[in-house]
């Protein structure tokens, strides 16, 4: 006879964990105090730059047709049809060919009988788009589009990414000195002031118009430290968009009031864009006062270019003359840039800091005198040096 089963023990012996060796976590912390108020901005700025148009599905995609049997082109002693099937007559025995109708009832039909017409895969299938042929032109401007909005995209995220990883109070970047910001506005009551402030962070705005800058036309060891405070002025009454004026020391950027109530449609883009223009006439050379206002000004905006804010009328290829300044020069420039190495932008404005101005500095930086550059360039504006 088998012995009787041992009852279990008490559950307290099962008892390994023991709560006095682990004491209680800290509460965690409230929402509000996982983010200083500098990350917390820099991390909204990022979502509301990013990019939400993610590419839609595709609309009226033809659908695969299944297989259909065709019981017209198959003989009956070969194939059976796939609408049939077997169901078991009165004796219990499984008969080929019984199809129940609409009351129960099964009807046998005739290998000989007409079947019903059946439609065809290129009735069912809808006929594909045709989508029209790009130019050349079209195409190099589309490349040209999608090859500088991949650059700003890992320049912005990287610009985002050192700002939330920085500790709390250096800033974006602590390897760049930042100037003390001041703002002024001569007409609280003007539109544009209203637009202004609704659609604008000062401090955030005039501190990455200087990352930008420091960015893209300097390193840690060559960026200027002369700049120590820049005062942010919007007037109306102005005649142009903004200037810049002011001291080595001291910077002043002045912005119309009148040309932010006239870009009202695109505010944030068009000012963060003259903002960014105006911050390089803050810190760039220009061979000692010598330098062309064409180079100039292109290099001011060969900088808008890279930090993304371009206009709406912007095109590649344009201009009468290299040195037209502006736009015109900034893609010339970048054209260089892309055609004969990184970089030549960056050492071309380091030319100007200490000697005067002399266009054979193009010959030295590219094998090539500019004149001949700028005739390539119109002959092939095509993107990234391609030709």
């Amino acid at each position: 006879m088998s012995p009787s089963p041992v009852p279990p023990p008490p559950f307290d012996d099962f008892q390994f964990f023991n709560p006095a060796l682990f004491p209680s976590p800290p509460p965690l912390p409230s929402s509000a105090d996982l983010f200083t108020p500098s990350e917390t901005t820099d991390l909204f700025g990022f979502l509301e730059h990013f990019n939400w148009e993610f590419e839609q599905e595709p609309q009226n995609v033809p659908i695969p047709v299944p297989y259909q049997f065709d019981a017209r082109s198959a003989s009956p002693s070969s194939h059976r049809s796939l609408t049939m099937f077997d169901a078991p007559n009165a004796q219990g025995t499984f008969v080929a060919g019984n199809q129940p109708d609409a009351r129960g009832a099964t009807s046998s039909q005739s290998p000989s009988a007409s079947p019903p017409p059946m439609q065809t895969q290129s009735e069912l299938v809808p006929p594909p788009r045709v989508k029209p042929l790009l130019s050349t032109p079209q195409k190099r401007i589309n490349h040209i589009m999608s090859e500088q909005k991949r650059r700003n995209a890992i320049r912005d995220g990287y610009l985002q990414l050192t700002s939330l990883l920085a500790p709390a109070g250096n800033g974006p970047n602590p390897a760049w000195l930042i100037p003390t910001f001041e703002l002024r506005v001569e007409d609280v009551s003007h539109p544009g002031a209203r637009l202004f402030f609704e659609h604008i962070q000062p401090a955030d705005a005039l501190k990455n118009a200087v990352v930008a800058v420091c960015s893209w036309l300097y390193t840690r060891e060559t960026a200027p430290t002369n700049v120590h405070s820049v005062l942010l002025v919007l007037r109306p009454g102005m005649t142009v968009p903004a200037y810049t004026t002011g001291s080595l020391t001291a910077k002043e950027i002045h912005v119309s009031l009148n040309h932010i109530v006239n870009s009202s449609a695109r505010i944030k883009h068009e000012f963060l864009g003259v903002l960014t223009h105006e911050m390089v006439h803050c810190y760039q050379y220009n061979a000692q006062g010598t330098c062309p206002g064409g180079l100039i000004e292109g290099l001011a905006d060969w900088v808008r270019l890279h930090a993304g804010f371009i206009p709406p009328h912007w095109k590649p290829g344009g201009g009468e003359k290299w040195d037209a300044g502006y736009d015109a020069t900034a893609y010339f420039l970048d054209w260089i840039e892309a055609r004969y190495g990184d970089g030549i932008v960056r050492e071309l404005n380091m030319r100007l800091r200490d000697q005067v101005y002399d266009v054979r500095v193009f010959q030295d930086l590219t094998g090539h005198d500019v004149n001949e550059l700028w005739k390539l360039y119109k002959a092939y504006p095509g993107p990234r040096g391609v030709i």
